[in-house]
């Protein structure tokens, strides 16, 4: 075991207990009762005995699709927590490929392999998968992410001539967070795992390995100073009480692009350890909010089916 000063080790305890407050959201959601959409996907959440539709799948719209969706989870949101919006888009005529990047779904062997270049790597993949189908259907194509999911395709955005999606929708992009989220930096240098706050019914593991908090701090640092999608109609969303999200920030950066619209949602729902920053389904967000967020999704798919596919480059 590494030797550490005593500083140091004070200062280690110091991180320890500010994270007593996530710790205890994490308790509040494994008491609190189940939802009836969670209900429909809450699994073994260490990703054993998990069907493969947890990790990838296609949702088909009723008829013939009018755009096409990559979308991609959080950082330790299982992926079968995005189906509720995947469904809507579907509703909403669009064909989605709802993606999973390494280390989610899976068995908890499966966190060997995260790292910022996987996500980067698994999350340009499938892109290329709707990529194709957009083209074969002559279809404008979107780029949908969460979180994490979101970051990535903004980091995509700037770094692969390849992703260039016609428009992009962003949930709680991790693009700009909250000072009390670095709080976590020091210990994933000491390669301590986490416990995850997350109700139980959204995430993929209980407990994460001190690597993955990395990857997501190299991708958070890979962002820094660098605008949000440019040349593309974003829609972009943010609840204002956002706890690991700074929505200031976000809201500024969001002004600076011409083609992106941000909307400020104001969650208000039942799920205990949402902490206005799950804003996935109405479980987690309440009736209103899903409401104002599905009717802004409507409005701004009917302009990018109508705009038809743009050119590959800006």
């Amino acid at each position: 075991m590494p030797t550490m000063s005593i500083r140091a080790f004070l200062f280690t305890l110091l991180i320890g207990a500010s994270l007593l407050n996530l710790a205890s959201a994490g308790a509040q959601a494994e008491s609190g009762a189940a939802a009836p959409f969670l209900a429909a996907i809450a699994a073994d959440e260490e990703g054993l005995g998990r069907s493969p539709q947890s990790r990838d799948r296609f949702f088909e719209p009723a008829g013939r699709p009018r755009a096409c969706a990559l979308l991609l989870h959080g950082l330790n949101t299982e992926p079968a927590a995005m189906d509720c919006l995947a469904r809507e888009l579907a509703s909403q005529g669009v064909l989605v490929f709802r993606a999973a990047l390494a280390g989610h779904g899976g068995p908890r062997e499966s966190w060997a392999a995260a790292s910022s270049e996987r996500w980067l790597s698994d999350a340009a993949l499938a892109w290329r998968v709707v990529a194709a189908r957009a083209k074969e259907l002559a279809v404008p194509s979107l780029a949908v992410g969460f979180s994490l999911g979101a970051l990535v395709l903004v980091d995509l955005s700037h770094s692969d001539n390849s992703v260039r999606p016609d428009a992009f929708v962003l949930l709680a992009p991790a693009t700009v967070l909250r000072p009390r989220v670095y709080l976590l930096h020091p210990l994933t240098a000491l390669g301590i795992a986490i416990a995850s706050a997350a109700p139980r019914a959204y995430r993929s593991a209980s407990v994460l390995p001190a690597k993955a908090y990395r990857a997501f701090f190299d991708l958070v640092d890979r962002a820094a100073g660098q605008p949000l999608p440019r040349f593309r109609p974003s829609l972009v969303f943010v609840d204002s009480e956002d706890f690991l999200v700074d929505a200031g920030a976000l809201t500024a950066a969001a002004a600076r692009e011409r083609e992106c619209r941000l909307v400020t949602i104001h969650s208000r729902g039942y799920v205990a350890g949402a902490r206005h920053h799950l804003i996935l389904d109405i479980d987690s967000m309440g009736a209103e909010a899903w409401h104002t967020m599905t009717e802004e999704l409507r409005s701004f798919v009917d302009g990018v089916a109508a705009s038809g596919p743009r050119a590959q480059s800006p």
